[in-house]
């Protein structure tokens, strides 16, 4: 892609060709190194490429320059006519720099002096080129010294050349000095628009290889397994003891959340099946990036069971595996659809699938929320005007408040009975939270209120909760 000078070229290809060409080159004696960067400037790599960096270019205005340029895809000056100008500007993109050639050729013209502007090392290179001729190769700026310093080197070199060096400019003007011409400012220059609507360049994976990602990079899934491990539920005592009917539990409703399994498909399968897609999933990565779903997949889930950690049925206590199965999903379809054909038409159906599930899983949620709370407060209401209390044992706050909401949504009246107008006015209603999915055959019959006015209640009917979290309700029903 570029010939630099006698002594210096680069090469640019795939990676394993340019390892190969690179052994054989040093088993030559030839001093290599690869560039830590990947790049197809300058080759017919970029070609497929070109496309919105040509419309781009149409759309510049270009202007004849004031000093002959040159061009290091012809080695020669740039024609008079823009359209040949940006032509061979699209040509510079795919085709190599002959700057060894380019130098010969300007120093066969005429030119001896030549001033890199800019950082680098071109100087040199030039002088490798033309170390047989005489010459002058010298950087505008230098590492070692200050702009100012290197610029009077420059002035001086020039003017030993036999140039008419003008130094007033760099050098501070005495007491009652000319001044010079105003210097154009940010104040004073005219804005200029910078266009930012240019396509971005999407490359196919096996043009742009995968970024190494270390194992240790997963470490933080780790900390957050163990942060919901040591959450506030689990030191009150709030967790189920281990089982792996609730662990699965949880897990089935971590898939039910984000691919749209049915809410009525078993716990056991679910888990069996989002396995099995998970391997097939993880097959699709590459080596590299499979340990974050893997670990956060099977790994947590296996360590959880491993150390018979207390758990929950809320799937949001899993939320780790759930970020791996949605980062791993949208990975394996990815991959399938750059595969095109069957496999572009099994990503499809597959999205397609989740998307329906998931729309049918929220209709729960568009109808009643997170549980069955207005069909629970309907309930109450065909009995009578539904005065209510709720268990202190569980979440009494959280259910007052979404039963008032599920009552409003459904215009029923449903009034609070608290201790003090016990007495007075018993409820006709006890509700009893709990978590959901755990048991909820609670004893047929429960006494509650003050000693004083006490009110025994008969179980009545359950109504169940979903999703990540809520509470499911046992409502009793005053017997008296």
């Amino acid at each position: 892609s570029h010939d630099n000078s006698p002594n210096q070229c680069v090469l640019c290809g795939p990676q394993e060709q340019i390892a190969g060409v690179i052994d054989e080159l040093r088993a030559g004696g030839v001093l290599c190194q690869e560039l830590p960067f990947r790049s197809g400037f300058h080759t017919p790599m970029l070609t497929p490429y070109l496309a919105p960096i040509s419309t781009a270019t149409g759309q510049f205005a270009l202007h004849p320059p004031r000093v002959p340029t040159w061009s290091a895809t012809t080695v020669a000056p740039f024609p008079a006519d823009p359209d040949e100008v940006r032509a061979i500007f699209l040509r510079h993109l795919v085709e190599p720099v002959r700057f060894r050639e380019l130098i010969e050729a300007l120093h066969a013209d005429g030119v001896r002096v030549f001033v890199q502007v800019g950082t680098g090392q071109l100087a040199s290179v030039i002088d490798d080129v033309l170390r047989e001729h005489d010459h002058l190769a010298i950087a505008a700026n230098a590492p070692s010294r200050s702009g100012l310093a290197q610029l009077l080197r420059v002035g001086a070199a020039l003017w030993v050349e036999g140039a008419d060096v003008e130094l007033g400019a760099l050098t501070s003007p005495g007491p009652g000095a000319e001044q010079s011409a105003p210097v154009t400012t940010r104040a004073n220059r005219p804005p200029m628009r910078l266009d930012l609507g240019s396509a971005l360049v999407d490359l196919p994976a096996p043009a742009l290889p995968a970024l190494p990602v270390p194992a240790l990079a997963t470490a933080p899934a780790l900390g957050l397994f163990f942060h919901e491990a040591l959450a506030p539920d689990f030191r009150l005592g709030w967790m189920q003891p281990f089982s792996l009917a609730t662990l699965g539990q949880g897990l089935a409703g971590v898939a039910r959340a984000t691919l749209g399994f049915p809410e009525k498909m078993n716990d056991a399968v679910v888990v069996a099946v989002v396995a099995l897609a998970a391997g097939a999933g993880l097959a699709l990565l590459p080596a590299e990036r499979r340990w974050f779903p893997a670990i956060a997949l099977f790994g947590l889930p296996l360590a959880h069971a491993a150390a018979g950690l207390p758990n929950q049925y809320y799937p949001r206590f899993h939320l780790t595996g759930a970020v791996g199965l949605l980062l791993l999903t949208g990975e394996a379809l990815g991959a399938l659809w750059a595969r095109k054909g069957a496999a572009r038409a099994a990503a499809a159906a597959a999205l397609a699938a989740i998307l329906a599930g998931q729309a049918l899983n929220l209709a729960h949620f568009f109808s009643a929320g997170r549980g069955q709370y207005t069909a629970a407060v309907a309930h109450m209401n065909a009995y009578g005007p539904a005065r209510y209390a709720v268990d202190p044992a569980m979440a009494p706050l959280e259910t007052n408040i979404v039963l008032l909401h599920a009552a409003q949504r459904a215009g029923i009246a449903a009034q609070r009975i608290d201790e003090a107008a016990w007495c007075a006015r018993a409820p006709n209603w006890l509700i009893l939270a709990s978590l959901p999915g755990s048991p909820l055959d609670f004893a047929p019959m429960r006494t509650a209120g003050p000693p004083a006015c006490p009110t025994r209640f008969e179980r009545d009917q359950s109504f169940i909760a979903w999703g990540l979290s809520g509470f499911s309700w046992t409502l009793y029903r005053s017997a008296e």
